[in-house]
């Protein structure tokens, strides 16, 4: 799968997340970021959400 901008990683994100069963807030907290980040994250609202942070998402 090649993920062309951050509304297709935050898509992605959001899908797994909700497919393994995670919360939000549990999400936020592994991350190390705030739960309204995630949620602006997650509709796509976050400009520049910082590559680690997508890696570690990713790796959830």
């Amino acid at each position: 799968m090649i993920v062309m901008d951050i509304a297709e990683y935050a898509r992605l994100i959001k899908d797994e997340r909700q497919r393994q069963g995670i919360s939000q807030t549990d999400m936020a907290q592994r991350l190390g970021v705030s739960r309204r980040w995630l949620i602006e994250f997650e509709h796509a609202r976050v400009p520049n959400p910082g590559f680690s942070t997508i890696l570690s998402a990713l790796t959830e």
